[in-house]
């Protein structure tokens, strides 16, 4: 059934297009006629020309520029579109960024940096200018000893324009000395020693050794005279001065000749001292008041108001021995010595120093600067000798009050001991 309902359709179809196919060519044709008819009945435009270009200031880039080389611009005419000016765009140039120094300038020579593009990082070298030389001038006064000079030179690269040497001084002596300035021979003691004598220069206190210049004579030949730079005991036993004579100047040495088989005592001599500033005014309470010992005897003295002692008496047969130096409020100090005869173990510009800090507790010193010592001092502190709480002996600089000065001097050697001297 449904086979010839399909068969059916497109035999209609068939008898349609057979039927009709004179009336669709009929229609072809006449839509062909009127297109033919209206383009022979059409107008002809003619293309739009300019007689006066308008142009609005605006222009197109047609080629852009480099770091070295123009580009162009072109301007069109609104109108009709024409180009009406073409402009050349400036080359834009290099923008530089320093790089490097390849080799930096001097006084007199130029130098060369090397400069990197920023847009094309094309490498530029450039010279750098030459410093050119700073001149200065620089004068040293001769010594004593070494030239001098006025020299004028540069002060970046050290050349020298001129130089103007000034010959040494030279010294100018205005005093000698003798060493040793006393001395004992015989006895138990050498019969000779050497001696030395040195000038001193009024310029640069330089001490120069003069000896072998130096005229010598002796207050008594037959005691004592100098041979060949040694001082030698002569026949007889006593006392003889030696006197040093170099270019007016003179110096003398005391000498002692004992004979063979005298018995000599021993006599030690010598200054003590401290270790912190002090006024003049109170030297001789600081220095005076030491006690100085010989361990085992009961030989002792106290220094002056130089600090200055002297014990004599001591048996010959005593070659070696301690003294034991102290003081309230200093910390005790035992030194060793050997020998006999004049011994002299401190001298006024090298003395023996004690150190401030020990002070006495329940009658007592424990030898050793500690916190127990910094306790009696804050006990007293701001305290002055017209208050009843004022200890003297804790005023170390007795400039008649306690306070951070004392502090200051116990923390300098805080927390040693008589063996750390």
């Amino acid at each position: 059934m449904k086979k010839n309902s399909v068969i059916s359709i497109i035999l209609a179809v068939f008898l349609i297009i057979f039927f009709c196919s004179d009336v669709i060519t009929a229609g072809i044709v006449n839509a062909q006629n009127s297109f033919e008819q209206l383009t022979m009945n059409a107008i002809l435009v003619p293309a739009v020309t300019c007689t006066e270009h308008v142009f609005d200031g605006l222009f197109t880039v047609t080629e852009q520029p480099t770091c070295t080389t123009a580009g162009t611009k072109v301007g069109k005419c609104t109108e009709c579109g024409e180009v009406v000016l073409t402009v050349e765009i400036p080359a834009l140039g290099h923008e530089l960024v320093p790089s490097r120094i390849i080799e930096y300038p001097t006084c007199t020579e130029k130098g060369i940096k090397e400069s990197i593009c920023t847009r094309c990082s094309e490498r530029i070298t450039e010279e750098m200018p030459e410093f050119r030389h700073h001149a200065i001038g620089d004068l040293r006064d001769s010594t004593c000893t070494e030239e001098g000079f006025i020299k004028l030179y540069c002060e970046l690269c050290g050349e020298i324009f001129s130089m103007e040497v000034i010959p040494p001084k030279g010294h100018t002596y205005s005093q000698i000395s003798i060493n040793p300035s006393e001395v004992t021979l015989g006895g138990d003691n050498p019969i000779e020693t050497s001696v030395s004598v040195f000038a001193v220069c009024s310029e640069c206190e330089q001490s120069v050794d003069v000896t072998s210049k130096t005229e010598f004579s002796s207050s008594n030949n037959n005691i004592a005279s100098v041979v060949d730079g040694y001082i030698k005991s002569g026949t007889q036993s006593g006392t003889a001065t030696i006197t040093a004579d170099y270019d007016g100047m003179k110096a003398v040495c005391s000498v002692e000749v004992k004979g063979d088989g005298e018995d000599e005592e021993t006599t030690i001599s010598g200054y003590i001292s401290v270790d912190f500033d002090y006024s003049v005014e109170s030297e001789g309470k600081i220095k005076s008041g030491f006690n100085v010992k010989i361990a085992g005897t009961e030989l002792s003295t106290t220094t002056d108001q130089k600090g200055y002692f002297e014990i004599s008496g001591i048996p010959e047969d005593m070659k070696e021995f301690t003294l034991e130096i102290s003081k309230p409020g200093y910390l005790k100090r035992n030194v060793t010595v050997n020998g006999t005869g004049e011994l002299v173990i401190s001298t006024e510009d090298n003395p023996i120093v004690l150190w401030a800090g020990d002070v006495v507790y329940n009658e007592s010193q424990d030898n050793a600067i500690n916190m127990v010592d910094l306790v009696q001092v804050f006990k007293s502190f701001n305290t002055t000798k017209e208050s009843q709480e004022y200890i003297a002996e804790l005023d170390f600089d007795q400039d008649g009050a306690i306070n951070i000065r004392e502090v200051v001097i116990i923390v300098k050697h805080f927390n040693m001991i008589s063996e750390d001297y």
